[in-house]
């Protein structure tokens, strides 16, 4: 099982969908926030993906983001993924307060968006991994 990773599409949901229609055996996205709007045209365009999602900074406008969280917790393959945005934990400035919510809510895989740069680091101490 394939999980296309992304966010901050600002209105380019056509990228997402190219991105998509490239990798046909995806099944599933996490939409990381900025550009909740995006995924009602995504999901028309790709209608056997499904769709986990929470809102950013720039989706507090946008009519799906009182029904899209802000945060998202789950449980996939063994692990305990957070879905965060990460404005809300000043990422551009570091990781380590989204890291220590993260490690708090026994998380050892942290996604984030809002910076626009390609990351990924290991924490030891947490056992987790981070990635924009």
């Amino acid at each position: 099982m394939r999980f296309l990773v992304c966010s901050d599409s600002h209105g380019r949901w056509e990228r997402l969908a190219a991105i998509a229609r490239k990798h046909p055996d995806i099944r599933d996205m996490l939409y990381l926030g900025d550009g909740i709007s995006d995924l009602a045209k995504l999901r028309e365009s790709c209608p056997d993906i499904r769709f986990r999602a929470v809102r950013g900074n720039c989706d507090e406008f946008s009519l799906a983001s009182h029904m899209t969280p802000t945060t998202d917790e789950f449980a996939l393959f063994g692990h305990r993924v957070l879905l965060i945005h990460g404005h809300q934990f000043g990422v551009k400035n570091g990781t380590r307060p989204a890291e220590e919510y993260a490690a708090q809510h026994e998380c050892d895989l942290l996604l984030y968006g809002h910076t626009h740069i390609a990351e990924t680091h290991y924490v030891s101490k947490h056992s987790m991994h981070v990635m924009n």
